[in-house]
Protein backbone atom coordinates (compact mmCIF):
# COMPACT_ATOMS: atom_id res chain seq x y z
CA UNK A 1 0.00 0.00 0.00
CA UNK A 2 1.53 3.54 -1.50
CA UNK A 3 -1.29 5.64 -0.19
CA UNK A 4 -3.56 6.18 3.33
CA UNK A 5 -6.57 4.25 1.28
CA UNK A 6 -10.22 4.01 2.46
CA UNK A 7 -12.68 1.61 1.27
CA UNK A 8 -10.54 -1.68 1.00
CA UNK A 9 -13.81 -3.52 0.73
CA UNK A 10 -15.07 -1.98 -2.61
CA UNK A 11 -13.63 -0.04 -5.69
CA UNK A 12 -12.85 2.80 -4.31
CA UNK A 13 -9.22 2.57 -2.60
CA UNK A 14 -8.32 6.15 -3.06
CA UNK A 15 -5.86 8.48 -1.69
CA UNK A 16 -8.65 10.81 0.20
CA UNK A 17 -6.66 13.89 1.62
CA UNK A 18 -8.77 14.80 4.03
CA UNK A 19 -8.30 10.89 5.41
CA UNK A 20 -4.52 11.25 5.29
CA UNK A 21 -4.70 14.90 7.33
CA UNK A 22 -6.98 13.77 10.55
CA UNK A 23 -4.84 10.12 10.93
CA UNK A 24 -1.42 11.71 10.28
CA UNK A 25 -0.62 11.99 14.04
CA UNK A 26 -2.32 8.74 14.84
CA UNK A 27 -0.35 7.09 12.25
CA UNK A 28 2.38 8.80 13.50
CA UNK A 29 2.11 8.08 16.57
CA UNK A 30 1.70 4.06 16.22
CA UNK A 31 3.73 3.23 13.34
CA UNK A 32 7.37 4.03 11.52
CA UNK A 33 5.44 5.95 9.03
CA UNK A 34 8.63 8.30 7.26
CA UNK A 35 9.06 6.63 4.47
CA UNK A 36 5.70 6.13 3.77
CA UNK A 37 4.79 9.73 4.33
CA UNK A 38 7.41 10.92 2.38
CA UNK A 39 6.59 8.92 -0.67
CA UNK A 40 2.47 10.22 -0.24
CA UNK A 41 3.96 13.94 0.06
CA UNK A 42 6.02 13.17 -3.52
CA UNK A 43 2.74 12.33 -4.53
CA UNK A 44 1.15 15.53 -3.31
CA UNK A 45 3.72 17.04 -4.96
CA UNK A 46 3.30 15.51 -8.51
CA UNK A 47 -0.38 16.27 -8.34
CA UNK A 48 0.49 19.93 -7.81
CA UNK A 49 0.71 22.31 -11.28
CA UNK A 50 1.94 25.56 -11.09
CA UNK A 51 -1.21 27.53 -9.32
CA UNK A 52 -0.34 25.44 -6.28
CA UNK A 53 -3.38 23.79 -5.97
CA UNK A 54 -4.18 20.05 -5.03
CA UNK A 55 -6.56 17.62 -5.80
CA UNK A 56 -9.04 16.20 -2.95
CA UNK A 57 -7.46 12.82 -4.36
CA UNK A 58 -3.96 12.07 -4.24
CA UNK A 59 -2.71 10.01 -6.56
CA UNK A 60 -5.82 12.56 -8.75
CA UNK A 61 -7.37 9.46 -10.32
CA UNK A 62 -11.36 9.93 -10.03
CA UNK A 63 -13.67 11.51 -7.67
CA UNK A 64 -13.15 14.78 -5.90
CA UNK A 65 -12.62 17.80 -7.37
CA UNK A 66 -9.85 20.53 -7.88
CA UNK A 67 -9.07 22.69 -6.07
CA UNK A 68 -9.75 20.64 -2.49
CA UNK A 69 -11.72 21.37 0.05
CA UNK A 70 -9.06 23.16 2.30
CA UNK A 71 -9.52 20.80 4.73
CA UNK A 72 -8.81 18.06 2.79
CA UNK A 73 -6.21 19.95 0.87
CA UNK A 74 -4.71 20.91 4.75
CA UNK A 75 -3.18 16.99 4.43
CA UNK A 76 0.07 18.75 2.71
CA UNK A 77 1.37 21.02 5.92
CA UNK A 78 -0.40 18.66 8.05
CA UNK A 79 1.59 15.55 6.93
CA UNK A 80 4.84 17.65 7.17
CA UNK A 81 4.25 19.41 10.28
CA UNK A 82 3.86 15.97 11.77
CA UNK A 83 7.25 14.52 10.50
CA UNK A 84 8.20 17.66 12.54
CA UNK A 85 6.33 17.46 15.79
CA UNK A 86 6.53 13.97 16.11
CA UNK A 87 10.37 12.82 15.36
CA UNK A 88 12.06 16.23 15.33
CA UNK A 89 12.51 15.74 11.39
CA UNK A 90 12.57 18.82 8.98
CA UNK A 91 13.75 17.66 6.25
CA UNK A 92 10.35 16.93 4.44
CA UNK A 93 10.39 20.82 5.06
CA UNK A 94 13.48 21.49 3.34
CA UNK A 95 12.22 18.91 0.48
CA UNK A 96 8.95 20.65 0.11
CA UNK A 97 9.27 24.33 1.25
CA UNK A 98 8.46 26.15 -2.33
CA UNK A 99 5.60 23.74 -2.87
CA UNK A 100 4.24 24.29 0.54
CA UNK A 101 4.44 28.19 -0.49
CA UNK A 102 3.05 27.87 -3.87
CA UNK A 103 0.14 26.30 -1.88
CA UNK A 104 -0.18 28.44 0.67
CA UNK A 105 -0.20 31.24 -1.76
CA UNK A 106 -2.86 29.54 -3.74
CA UNK A 107 -5.38 28.86 -0.89
CA UNK A 108 -4.73 33.36 -0.49
CA UNK A 109 -5.69 33.13 -4.13
CA UNK A 110 -8.98 31.52 -3.12
CA UNK A 111 -9.92 33.39 -0.05
CA UNK A 112 -9.42 36.52 -2.50
CA UNK A 113 -11.76 35.21 -4.83
CA UNK A 114 -14.15 35.06 -1.92
CA UNK A 115 -13.76 38.88 -1.40
CA UNK A 116 -11.45 37.81 1.91
CA UNK A 117 -14.79 36.76 3.41
CA UNK A 118 -14.92 33.15 4.42
CA UNK A 119 -18.46 33.10 4.05
CA UNK A 120 -17.94 32.98 0.51
CA UNK A 121 -15.49 30.52 0.25
CA UNK A 122 -17.64 27.84 -0.78
CA UNK A 123 -15.96 24.30 -0.11
CA UNK A 124 -17.73 20.57 -0.84
CA UNK A 125 -17.21 18.54 2.27
CA UNK A 126 -16.64 20.60 5.36
CA UNK A 127 -17.40 18.37 9.12
CA UNK A 128 -17.98 15.34 7.04
CA UNK A 129 -20.73 12.45 8.53
CA UNK A 130 -21.23 14.77 11.54
CA UNK A 131 -22.99 12.74 14.82
CA UNK A 132 -25.83 14.80 14.96
CA UNK A 133 -28.34 15.82 13.15
CA UNK A 134 -27.06 18.82 11.29
CA UNK A 135 -23.64 19.52 9.47
CA UNK A 136 -21.30 22.67 10.62
CA UNK A 137 -21.38 25.18 7.41
CA UNK A 138 -18.35 24.28 5.65
CA UNK A 139 -17.27 27.63 5.09
CA UNK A 140 -16.33 27.84 8.95
CA UNK A 141 -14.32 24.49 8.53
CA UNK A 142 -12.36 26.06 5.54
CA UNK A 143 -11.68 28.74 7.48
CA UNK A 144 -10.17 26.48 10.64
CA UNK A 145 -8.25 24.85 8.05
CA UNK A 146 -6.73 27.49 6.45
CA UNK A 147 -5.61 28.98 9.90
CA UNK A 148 -3.99 25.91 11.20
CA UNK A 149 -1.81 26.07 7.70
CA UNK A 150 -0.67 29.43 8.78
CA UNK A 151 0.19 28.75 12.19
CA UNK A 152 2.04 25.36 11.06
CA UNK A 153 3.76 26.87 8.73
CA UNK A 154 4.90 29.57 10.87
CA UNK A 155 5.98 26.84 12.90
CA UNK A 156 7.95 25.31 10.88
CA UNK A 157 9.30 28.68 9.60
CA UNK A 158 11.17 29.35 12.86
CA UNK A 159 12.41 25.59 13.03
CA UNK A 160 14.07 26.19 9.72
CA UNK A 161 15.51 29.59 10.76
CA UNK A 162 13.32 30.35 7.44
CA UNK A 163 12.75 34.56 7.82
CA UNK A 164 9.07 34.13 6.42
CA UNK A 165 7.67 32.76 10.30
CA UNK A 166 6.79 36.74 11.59
CA UNK A 167 4.67 36.72 8.10
CA UNK A 168 2.81 33.44 8.79
CA UNK A 169 2.36 34.42 12.42
CA UNK A 170 0.77 37.40 10.93
CA UNK A 171 -1.32 36.12 8.20
CA UNK A 172 -2.88 33.40 11.54
CA UNK A 173 -3.67 36.66 13.64
CA UNK A 174 -5.34 38.37 10.59
CA UNK A 175 -7.68 35.11 9.39
CA UNK A 176 -8.69 35.01 13.25
CA UNK A 177 -9.99 38.41 12.73
CA UNK A 178 -11.73 37.75 9.91
CA UNK A 179 -13.04 34.11 11.61
CA UNK A 180 -14.36 36.03 14.01
CA UNK A 181 -16.26 39.03 12.00
CA UNK A 182 -17.82 36.33 9.93
CA UNK A 183 -18.65 33.77 12.60
CA UNK A 184 -18.56 35.40 16.26
CA UNK A 185 -22.12 35.88 17.64
CA UNK A 186 -21.48 38.35 20.02
CA UNK A 187 -25.21 37.99 21.91
CA UNK A 188 -24.75 34.49 22.56
CA UNK A 189 -20.97 34.61 23.03
CA UNK A 190 -20.38 31.58 20.70
CA UNK A 191 -18.93 30.98 16.33
CA UNK A 192 -21.43 30.11 13.61
CA UNK A 193 -24.44 27.62 15.34
CA UNK A 194 -23.06 27.28 18.55
CA UNK A 195 -22.24 23.47 18.12
CA UNK A 196 -19.89 21.24 19.21
CA UNK A 197 -17.92 21.30 16.17
CA UNK A 198 -17.64 25.41 16.36
CA UNK A 199 -16.28 25.49 19.82
CA UNK A 200 -13.80 22.87 19.03
CA UNK A 201 -12.72 24.39 15.95
CA UNK A 202 -12.88 27.55 17.71
CA UNK A 203 -10.75 26.44 20.34
CA UNK A 204 -8.34 24.42 18.70
CA UNK A 205 -7.35 27.79 16.78
CA UNK A 206 -6.96 29.91 18.97
CA UNK A 207 -9.47 32.75 17.94
CA UNK A 208 -10.61 33.91 21.28
CA UNK A 209 -8.54 36.03 23.86
CA UNK A 210 -7.17 33.48 26.45
CA UNK A 211 -9.76 35.34 29.23
CA UNK A 212 -12.62 33.85 27.16
CA UNK A 213 -10.69 30.79 26.51
CA UNK A 214 -12.38 28.77 30.11
CA UNK A 215 -15.85 30.05 29.23
CA UNK A 216 -15.42 28.68 25.70
CA UNK A 217 -14.03 24.86 27.26
CA UNK A 218 -17.53 25.16 29.51
CA UNK A 219 -19.39 25.66 27.36
CA UNK A 220 -18.37 22.72 24.74
CA UNK A 221 -18.84 20.10 27.76
CA UNK A 222 -21.81 21.55 28.65
CA UNK A 223 -23.10 20.75 25.20
CA UNK A 224 -21.76 17.48 25.33
CA UNK A 225 -23.32 16.38 28.79
CA UNK A 226 -26.58 18.39 27.93
CA UNK A 227 -26.45 15.62 25.40
CA UNK A 228 -26.14 12.39 27.41
CA UNK A 229 -22.42 12.49 26.98
CA UNK A 230 -22.77 11.91 23.39
CA UNK A 231 -20.78 14.24 20.35
CA UNK A 232 -23.00 15.62 17.52
CA UNK A 233 -18.84 16.34 14.81
CA UNK A 234 -18.12 15.29 11.93
CA UNK A 235 -14.60 14.06 11.19
CA UNK A 236 -12.78 17.74 11.56
CA UNK A 237 -14.58 18.32 14.58
CA UNK A 238 -13.99 15.12 16.14
CA UNK A 239 -10.12 15.81 15.82
CA UNK A 240 -10.33 19.22 16.91
CA UNK A 241 -12.29 18.37 19.91
CA UNK A 242 -9.64 15.50 21.63
CA UNK A 243 -6.97 17.76 20.39
CA UNK A 244 -8.54 20.62 22.54
CA UNK A 245 -8.91 17.95 25.68
CA UNK A 246 -5.37 16.76 25.38
CA UNK A 247 -4.28 20.56 25.64
CA UNK A 248 -6.62 21.56 28.25
CA UNK A 249 -5.58 18.06 29.96
CA UNK A 250 -9.30 17.31 30.10
CA UNK A 251 -8.29 13.51 30.18
CA UNK A 252 -10.63 12.52 32.58
CA UNK A 253 -13.85 14.07 30.37
CA UNK A 254 -12.24 12.68 27.31
CA UNK A 255 -12.37 9.09 28.48
CA UNK A 256 -15.78 9.32 29.71
CA UNK A 257 -16.50 10.08 26.07
CA UNK A 258 -14.13 7.45 24.95
CA UNK A 259 -15.89 5.34 26.54
CA UNK A 260 -19.14 5.89 25.70
CA UNK A 261 -20.70 2.75 23.80
CA UNK A 262 -24.33 3.84 23.40
CA UNK A 263 -24.78 5.41 19.86
CA UNK A 264 -23.33 7.67 18.42
CA UNK A 265 -19.95 6.89 19.61
CA UNK A 266 -16.84 5.29 18.98
CA UNK A 267 -17.14 2.20 21.39
CA UNK A 268 -20.79 2.00 20.08
CA UNK A 269 -18.65 0.56 16.92
CA UNK A 270 -17.32 -2.05 18.94
CA UNK A 271 -20.00 -2.65 21.42
CA UNK A 272 -23.29 -3.23 19.84
CA UNK A 273 -25.98 -6.44 19.06
CA UNK A 274 -26.05 -5.64 15.33
CA UNK A 275 -22.37 -5.80 13.74
CA UNK A 276 -19.89 -5.14 17.03
CA UNK A 277 -16.35 -4.12 14.69
CA UNK A 278 -13.36 -5.44 16.55
CA UNK A 279 -10.20 -2.66 15.52
CA UNK A 280 -11.52 -0.90 12.89
CA UNK A 281 -13.57 2.20 12.80
CA UNK A 282 -16.78 2.93 10.34
CA UNK A 283 -17.40 5.31 7.82
CA UNK A 284 -20.71 5.94 9.19
CA UNK A 285 -21.92 6.58 13.00
CA UNK A 286 -24.60 4.54 11.87
CA UNK A 287 -22.63 1.73 9.10
CA UNK A 288 -25.53 -0.80 10.10
CA UNK A 289 -28.22 0.05 9.16
CA UNK A 290 -27.23 2.69 6.10
CA UNK A 291 -25.57 2.17 2.69
CA UNK A 292 -25.10 -0.05 0.57
CA UNK A 293 -23.35 3.07 -0.72
CA UNK A 294 -20.77 4.63 2.00
CA UNK A 295 -20.35 1.12 3.41
CA UNK A 296 -16.78 1.21 4.76
CA UNK A 297 -16.01 -1.23 7.47
CA UNK A 298 -12.47 -0.42 7.85
CA UNK A 299 -12.64 3.66 7.44
CA UNK A 300 -8.95 5.59 9.12
CA UNK A 301 -10.94 9.17 9.14
CA UNK A 302 -12.31 9.15 12.35
CA UNK A 303 -9.17 7.20 13.85
CA UNK A 304 -7.62 10.79 14.84
CA UNK A 305 -8.90 9.36 19.13
CA UNK A 306 -5.98 6.91 18.77
CA UNK A 307 -3.38 10.16 19.57
CA UNK A 308 -5.86 11.36 22.37
CA UNK A 309 -5.62 7.50 23.76
CA UNK A 310 -1.70 7.03 23.26
CA UNK A 311 -1.43 10.63 24.45
CA UNK A 312 -3.97 11.12 27.32
CA UNK A 313 -3.99 7.78 29.08
CA UNK A 314 -0.50 6.99 28.62
CA UNK A 315 0.94 10.26 29.36
CA UNK A 316 3.43 10.13 26.91
CA UNK A 317 2.70 13.37 24.88
CA UNK A 318 6.09 14.03 23.49
CA UNK A 319 7.50 12.73 20.90
CA UNK A 320 10.08 15.45 18.91
CA UNK A 321 13.12 13.92 21.14
CA UNK A 322 13.43 18.18 22.61
CA UNK A 323 14.05 18.34 26.11
CA UNK A 324 13.22 18.43 28.94
CA UNK A 325 11.13 15.38 27.52
CA UNK A 326 7.14 15.64 29.71
CA UNK A 327 5.73 12.49 31.18
CA UNK A 328 2.55 13.11 32.45
CA UNK A 329 0.32 9.98 33.75
CA UNK A 330 -3.18 10.90 33.93
CA UNK A 331 -5.34 12.68 36.64
CA UNK A 332 -8.55 10.74 35.68
CA UNK A 333 -10.63 7.95 37.44
CA UNK A 334 -11.56 6.24 34.31
CA UNK A 335 -8.09 5.65 34.10
CA UNK A 336 -6.67 2.87 36.82
CA UNK A 337 -3.71 1.92 35.11
CA UNK A 338 -1.52 2.36 32.01
CA UNK A 339 1.64 0.40 30.08
CA UNK A 340 3.19 2.30 27.05
CA UNK A 341 6.20 2.25 24.47
CA UNK A 342 6.44 4.79 22.18
CA UNK A 343 9.45 4.51 20.14
CA UNK A 344 10.62 7.78 18.94
CA UNK A 345 13.54 8.85 17.05
CA UNK A 346 15.82 9.33 19.71
CA UNK A 347 15.17 5.91 21.20
CA UNK A 348 11.97 4.07 22.98
CA UNK A 349 10.74 5.48 25.89
CA UNK A 350 8.34 3.60 28.39
CA UNK A 351 6.44 4.45 31.33
CA UNK A 352 3.95 2.41 33.33
CA UNK A 353 1.81 4.00 35.84
CA UNK A 354 -1.02 2.79 39.04
CA UNK A 355 -3.59 4.68 40.84
CA UNK A 356 -3.65 3.50 44.45
CA UNK A 357 -5.82 3.42 46.94
CA UNK A 358 -9.40 5.06 47.66
CA UNK A 359 -11.69 4.40 44.78
CA UNK A 360 -10.81 2.14 41.66
CA UNK A 361 -13.24 0.90 39.17
CA UNK A 362 -13.05 -1.80 36.47
CA UNK A 363 -15.02 -1.70 32.92
CA UNK A 364 -15.09 -4.77 31.26
CA UNK A 365 -16.78 -6.25 27.76
CA UNK A 366 -18.59 -9.48 27.55
CA UNK A 367 -16.09 -11.83 26.17
CA UNK A 368 -16.51 -15.03 24.32
CA UNK A 369 -17.46 -17.85 26.09
CA UNK A 370 -19.84 -20.68 25.59
CA UNK A 371 -22.63 -18.25 25.81
CA UNK A 372 -21.95 -16.54 23.45
CA UNK A 373 -19.01 -17.78 20.91
CA UNK A 374 -19.30 -15.39 18.23
CA UNK A 375 -17.76 -12.50 20.45
CA UNK A 376 -14.22 -11.44 20.26
CA UNK A 377 -11.70 -13.23 23.01
CA UNK A 378 -11.51 -10.02 26.06
CA UNK A 379 -8.82 -11.36 28.78
CA UNK A 380 -9.75 -11.15 32.06
CA UNK A 381 -9.22 -8.50 34.39
CA UNK A 382 -7.84 -7.25 37.98
CA UNK A 383 -9.97 -5.55 40.51
CA UNK A 384 -6.73 -3.96 42.51
CA UNK A 385 -5.70 -1.32 44.83
CA UNK A 386 -2.38 -1.52 43.67
CA UNK A 387 1.44 -0.90 45.62
CA UNK A 388 1.03 0.07 49.15
CA UNK A 389 -2.94 0.59 48.06
CA UNK A 390 -4.79 -1.58 51.08
CA UNK A 391 -7.49 -4.21 50.33
CA UNK A 392 -11.03 -3.46 48.95
CA UNK A 393 -13.09 -2.17 51.77
CA UNK A 394 -16.38 -2.46 50.03
CA UNK A 395 -17.97 -3.12 46.68
CA UNK A 396 -19.54 0.07 46.07
CA UNK A 397 -21.40 -0.46 42.77
CA UNK A 398 -21.53 -3.47 40.21
CA UNK A 399 -23.97 -3.72 37.67
CA UNK A 400 -23.43 -6.54 34.56
CA UNK A 401 -25.70 -6.00 32.01
CA UNK A 402 -26.43 -2.44 30.12
CA UNK A 403 -24.88 0.00 32.62
CA UNK A 404 -23.68 2.92 31.86
CA UNK A 405 -21.35 6.13 33.17
CA UNK A 406 -18.08 6.88 34.10
CA UNK A 407 -15.83 6.30 37.54
CA UNK A 408 -17.94 7.00 39.95
CA UNK A 409 -20.53 8.10 38.66
CA UNK A 410 -21.98 4.49 37.25
CA UNK A 411 -25.65 3.60 36.69
CA UNK A 412 -27.70 0.76 36.07
CA UNK A 413 -30.45 -0.39 33.82
CA UNK A 414 -33.30 -1.99 34.40
CA UNK A 415 -32.37 -5.35 32.95
CA UNK A 416 -29.02 -5.67 34.44
CA UNK A 417 -28.40 -9.26 36.24
CA UNK A 418 -29.31 -9.86 39.99
CA UNK A 419 -26.91 -10.52 42.39
CA UNK A 420 -23.28 -9.29 40.88
CA UNK A 421 -22.77 -6.82 43.72
CA UNK A 422 -23.29 -10.06 46.39
CA UNK A 423 -21.09 -12.52 44.38
CA UNK A 424 -18.24 -9.72 43.86
CA UNK A 425 -18.24 -9.15 47.18
CA UNK A 426 -17.41 -12.72 48.60
CA UNK A 427 -14.47 -12.92 45.71
CA UNK A 428 -13.39 -9.32 46.20
CA UNK A 429 -13.53 -7.79 49.77
CA UNK A 430 -10.73 -8.16 52.27
CA UNK A 431 -8.26 -8.84 49.11
CA UNK A 432 -5.48 -6.50 47.54
CA UNK A 433 -6.67 -7.68 44.13
CA UNK A 434 -9.64 -10.01 43.03
CA UNK A 435 -9.82 -11.31 38.87
CA UNK A 436 -13.18 -9.54 36.99
CA UNK A 437 -14.11 -12.35 34.35
CA UNK A 438 -15.30 -11.04 31.42
CA UNK A 439 -17.19 -14.33 30.35
CA UNK A 440 -21.04 -14.03 30.32
CA UNK A 441 -21.05 -17.69 31.90
CA UNK A 442 -19.10 -15.96 34.97
CA UNK A 443 -22.25 -14.14 36.26
CA UNK A 444 -26.00 -14.24 36.69
CA UNK A 445 -28.17 -13.97 33.78
CA UNK A 446 -29.12 -10.48 32.48
CA UNK A 447 -32.32 -9.74 30.55
CA UNK A 448 -30.65 -7.12 28.83
CA UNK A 449 -29.97 -7.83 24.98
CA UNK A 450 -26.20 -8.83 24.26
CA UNK A 451 -23.47 -7.95 24.03
CA UNK A 452 -23.29 -7.38 27.72
CA UNK A 453 -20.88 -5.22 30.20
CA UNK A 454 -19.87 -5.35 34.05
CA UNK A 455 -19.15 -1.99 35.70
CA UNK A 456 -17.90 -2.54 39.12
CA UNK A 457 -16.93 0.16 41.43
CA UNK A 458 -14.80 -0.48 45.01
CA UNK A 459 -13.36 1.50 47.69
CA UNK A 460 -9.37 0.50 49.28
CA UNK A 461 -8.16 0.98 52.77
CA UNK A 462 -5.28 2.35 51.71
CA UNK A 463 -4.88 6.30 50.95
CA UNK A 464 -4.80 8.28 47.21
CA UNK A 465 -1.12 7.44 45.32
CA UNK A 466 0.47 7.08 42.44
CA UNK A 467 2.90 4.24 41.10
CA UNK A 468 5.30 5.43 38.07
CA UNK A 469 8.03 3.25 36.67
CA UNK A 470 10.05 5.07 34.04
CA UNK A 471 12.63 4.71 31.26
CA UNK A 472 13.98 6.84 28.95
CA UNK A 473 16.88 6.28 26.29
CA UNK A 474 20.41 8.11 26.81
CA UNK A 475 19.78 10.27 24.35
CA UNK A 476 16.98 11.76 25.31
CA UNK A 477 18.68 13.90 28.53
CA UNK A 478 16.75 15.87 30.56
CA UNK A 479 12.80 14.37 31.39
CA UNK A 480 10.21 15.75 34.03
CA UNK A 481 7.69 13.09 35.24
CA UNK A 482 4.55 14.93 36.63
CA UNK A 483 2.68 13.23 39.75
CA UNK A 484 -1.08 14.12 40.00
CA UNK A 485 -2.12 14.73 43.40
CA UNK A 486 -5.23 15.61 45.30
CA UNK A 487 -5.16 17.14 48.45
CA UNK A 488 -2.49 19.09 50.71
CA UNK A 489 0.87 18.63 49.37
CA UNK A 490 2.50 19.08 52.78
CA UNK A 491 0.69 15.51 53.32
CA UNK A 492 2.43 13.91 50.38
CA UNK A 493 5.52 12.01 50.17
CA UNK A 494 7.65 11.04 47.05
CA UNK A 495 10.20 7.87 46.70
CA UNK A 496 12.53 6.29 44.07
CA UNK A 497 13.16 2.55 43.94
CA UNK A 498 11.66 -0.57 44.66
CA UNK A 499 9.38 -1.36 47.64
CA UNK A 500 12.14 -3.02 49.13
CA UNK A 501 14.47 -0.27 48.54
CA UNK A 502 12.85 3.05 48.67
CA UNK A 503 14.62 6.72 49.10
CA UNK A 504 12.60 9.69 49.91
CA UNK A 505 13.37 12.36 48.02
CA UNK A 506 9.98 14.16 48.37
CA UNK A 507 8.51 15.14 51.63
CA UNK A 508 6.06 17.49 53.82
CA UNK A 509 5.92 19.93 51.16
CA UNK A 510 10.00 20.22 49.81
CA UNK A 511 12.84 18.50 48.15
CA UNK A 512 14.60 16.48 50.44
CA UNK A 513 18.08 18.47 49.12
CA UNK A 514 19.65 16.34 51.89
CA UNK A 515 19.11 12.88 49.94
CA UNK A 516 20.76 12.27 46.67
CA UNK A 517 19.33 9.64 44.63
CA UNK A 518 21.30 8.85 40.98
CA UNK A 519 19.62 10.28 37.99
CA UNK A 520 17.58 12.90 40.27
CA UNK A 521 18.31 16.01 39.30
CA UNK A 522 15.32 17.93 41.44
CA UNK A 523 11.57 17.73 42.65
CA UNK A 524 9.51 20.96 43.14
CA UNK A 525 5.72 21.48 43.03
CA UNK A 526 3.70 23.12 39.85
CA UNK A 527 -0.57 23.07 39.93
CA UNK A 528 -1.32 19.76 41.36
CA UNK A 529 1.66 17.97 40.25
CA UNK A 530 4.35 16.73 42.03
CA UNK A 531 7.41 17.33 39.27
CA UNK A 532 10.49 15.52 39.25
CA UNK A 533 13.05 15.80 37.18
CA UNK A 534 15.24 13.05 36.11
CA UNK A 535 18.39 12.14 33.69
CA UNK A 536 17.97 9.05 31.33
CA UNK A 537 17.44 5.74 32.82
CA UNK A 538 14.73 3.92 34.52
CA UNK A 539 13.18 4.73 37.38
CA UNK A 540 10.57 3.78 39.61
CA UNK A 541 8.44 6.97 41.36
CA UNK A 542 5.60 6.24 44.18
CA UNK A 543 3.58 9.04 45.68
CA UNK A 544 1.95 8.34 48.24
CA UNK A 545 -0.14 10.36 51.61
CA UNK A 546 2.65 10.17 54.35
Amino acid sequence: MSVPTDCDQRDERLGWMGDASLSADSFAINYDVRAFQDNYLRNMVDSQPSDGSLPDVVPEYRYGGRPADVSWSGAFPQNVYVRYAYNGDLQPARDHWAALNLYMGNLADQFHKAGGDFRKWKTPYGDWVPAGPQKIPSEVTTAFSYIMASQQMATLATALGDGSADTWAKLSVSLIGVYNDNFYDATKKCWSDCGQSSYALSLLAGVMAKADRAAALSALQNLINSNTNHVTVGIIGAKAMFKTFLAENLIDFGVNLMEQTSFPSWGYMAFNNLEPATSNTWELWTAPTDGPGMNSRNHHMFSSVSEFIVKGASGISDFSCVTPLTLRPAQALGITWANTNVMTACGTVKMAYQRTGTLQCVKIPEGRSILNPVLEVVPDMHLSCGIHGGSIASIDFASYGRPEGSCGAFTSSNCDAVGVKTLLETRCVGRSSCVISSQGSSWPLSTCPGPHKLFVQATCTGSHGITVDVTTPATMGLSQVMLPFVGNVSFLRVTEGTVSDETVIFAAGADVAAVKVLGVVGVTVIDSHVVVSINAGTYRLRLSLV
